[in-house]
């Protein structure tokens, strides 16, 4: 479910939360702490000027550059991973206060880093004890290899886990498990169950196994085919990640908002990574593209490079595709 404005639906949208239970909204007020100096205090005590400066310059995304006020609050909030309530020192901008926010910091004492009050302890990586012989529902996966160890940054965690771990390695992709994942909404503590692909020395000890009583989502892999394209007629080209021989293979572009179809645009792709719609060799009435001296970027990077073509800066054809390539 997404939460948007009543003049920005879309067509093929539907009204409610798609059979699941709304998120619950925070009811925040303004806050009438006024204690940007105590903010600006902490940041300069603990040598955090520029990290505050840029909150009060429109936040941390960059945002627009419009000065706004930040108060310091002892909240008590849950946390992401368990949800235990705990209070922690917070810095807001002043219109997202609470009804329950204590001005200052909690106990009277500030911390050094108040980014901390953001921060919550990283659950301990283990072993999946995944059985099938005793019952569990072990369903494989692929887990990229930036994907190692817990995820993206921010992408297979909840706010306060920055997805860094400094064994991530380069190795190739390697096969994972479908675990039962669930976290809490860090204000109201509404919990969220979500399937998530992980390595099998990367689960946590809450996960379940398995895919938490829905179908396991599908990632754009699951789509893949052998293209079946055989013969001399088939144009061979070369392909940068692995040096290996691709084969070129003329692909649909389509609208990933309304299924529409766009366009068509030749791809260099190993010949397992075919889509149910590729047809074999370059598009007709085309000419193949030149082989790059150190060989094609990834399916993905073709693929926006050809978007970008078609429709040029002035499109957000390009964000769309984006948008739309988990499946």
């Amino acid at each position: 479910p997404t939460c948007i404005p009543a003049d920005k639906a879309w067509d093929l949208d539907e009204c409610g939360c798609c059979g699941e239970d709304c998120p619950i909204q925070p009811d925040f007020v303004e806050s009438t702490c006024d204690n940007t100096d105590l903010f600006r205090e902490i940041m300069m005590s603990g040598q955090l000027e520029d990290w505050g400066d840029r909150y009060l310059k429109g936040g941390r995304g960059g945002g627009k550059k419009k000065t706004k006020k930040m108060d310091v609050v002892c909240r008590e909030v849950f946390d992401p991973f368990t949800g235990v309530q705990e209070n922690k020192t917070i810095p807001i901008p002043s219109r997202r206060g609470l009804e329950d926010d204590d001005c200052g910091c909690c106990n009277d004492e500030c911390p050094e880093d108040i980014r901390d009050g953001e921060k919550f302890e990283k659950p301990t990586l283990m072993n999946a004890t995944c059985d099938a012989d005793a019952g569990d529902e072990v369903v494989s996966c692929v887990v990229p290899n930036k994907k190692r160890k817990g995820g993206r940054k921010g992408k297979h965690g909840p706010p306060g886990y920055d997805g860094d771990d400094e064994d991530e390695d380069d190795e190739e992709d390697q096969v994972g498990l479908f675990m039962c994942r669930e976290t809490y909404d860090v204000i109201t503590g509404q919990s969220k169950k979500k399937a998530v692909c992980v390595a099998p020395d990367a689960t946590w000890e809450s996960d379940d196994c398995g895919c938490c009583d829905d179908e396991c989502p599908k990632t754009k892999d699951d789509f893949f085919q052998d293209s079946g394209c055989t013969g001399i007629e088939i144009e061979s080209c070369q392909l940068r990640r692995s040096g290996e021989q691709g084969q070129f293979a003329c692909r649909t572009f389509f609208n990933p908002q309304t299924g529409d179809e766009l366009f068509q645009g030749s791809v260099c792709i190993p010949s397992d990574k075919a889509l149910p719609d590729d047809t074999c060799g370059c598009c007709p009435g085309t000419t193949c593209p030149s082989t790059p001296e150190d060989g094609f970027d990834d399916e993905d990077a073709q693929m926006l490079s050809l978007m970008a073509a078609a429709y040029g800066d002035e499109s957000d054809g390009a964000n769309a595709l984006e948008e739309g390539d988990d499946g």
